[in-house]
Order: C-alpha cells, then sequence, then structure tokens
C-alpha cells in the first residue's frame, strides 16, 4: 500500500495538480499519489469535462429557439464533441446533428486541447485557431459557449 493521502474537493475547492487546474463540481473523493496522476485523477477530469460540457449545452438550449438548432454533446475517450441538432419547422425531434468543435485531454501535453469541424469535410477536424490548447478547462469551454468568431455554433 502507498503512503497516498485522500483529497476532498468539494463545490468551491480549487487546487493545482501536476500543472493544471482541478475545480471540483461535486462532492467526490480523488486519491492523489505522490509521484504521478492515477486513474482517479483522468477520471476527474472526463467528469469535469462532461459537467461542464452539459452546462453549456443546458445554457445554449434555454436561450435559444428550436429552429435554429439545439446543443448536444457525446463523451469520447478523454473528452467530449459538441454538437448542433439541426431540427425541421414545427418538428419536435431534431433531423440530423453536425459535429461543431472537440475538447480533447491531451496526456503528453497536459492540456486541453481544442478542434473545430472542417467546414469541407465535416469527418476532419481542426485545430481551433484561437485557442488551440490550453491547461486552463475553463478557458476552452469558454470559447466554445461564448463562440467570439462564431465559428462553433
Amino acid at each position: 500500500m502507498s503512503n497516498s493521502k485522500p483529497y476532498y474537493i468539494n463545490m468551491t475547492s480549487r487546487y493545482v495538480i501536476n500543472g493544471f487546474e482541478v475545480i471540483g463540481l461535486e462532492p467526490m473523493i480523488v486519491e492523489l499519489i505522490r509521484f504521478g496522476v492515477t486513474m482517479s485523477l483522468v477520471s476527474l477530469l472526463q467528469k469535469q469535462v462532461e459537467t461542464r460540457a452539459e452546462a453549456i449545452c443546458r445554457h445554449r438550449n434555454q436561450s435559444m429557439p428550436t429552429e435554429l438548432g439545439k446543443a448536444d454533446f457525446e463523451s469520447i475517450l478523454n473528452g467530449v464533441i459538441f454538437f448542433n441538432q439541426h431540427y425541421l419547422l414545427d418538428s419536435s425531434h431534431f433531423d440530423y446533428t453536425s459535429p461543431v468543435a472537440k475538447v480533447y485531454w491531451d496526456e503528453k501535453a497536459q492540456s486541453w486541447l481544442l478542434f473545430m469541424i472542417d467546414d469541407q469535410n465535416d469527418e476532419q477536424w481542426l485545430a481551433y485557431p484561437y485557442l488551440s490548447q490550453s491547461q486552463d478547462l475553463t478557458a476552452i469551454m469558454r470559447e466554445i459557449d461564448k463562440d467570439p468568431k462564431d465559428l462553433f455554433w
């Protein structure tokens, strides 16, 4: 058994762990081993990106008429993909979805990567030119939520 010490993260806790910020979004216990990142920390990062993606979609969908599309996301290994759901007029079910952004945790770079879909090929991802990577997940998610360059939504 290692001499690991559990850290308790509550809703307002902020820690810098191995060079990146971890913000507790819900009460949970994360076990950190002194000289490395454990699977618990990777799971925490996944939970954090999913929770923020859900909040972005909920916020966008509350203020957006259905005719303009609804935001959704799908979990992937080490990240999420955001989608825009397109609706036909007077329909309560979406007709099709299109991917708009991908957020991915790069283990080697120890940072979050942000991609946008290629307009010419909707199966190819391009690095988002204004903030392609950051150790700050909040900055990445804010860029998707606010979409200041009108490239995602």
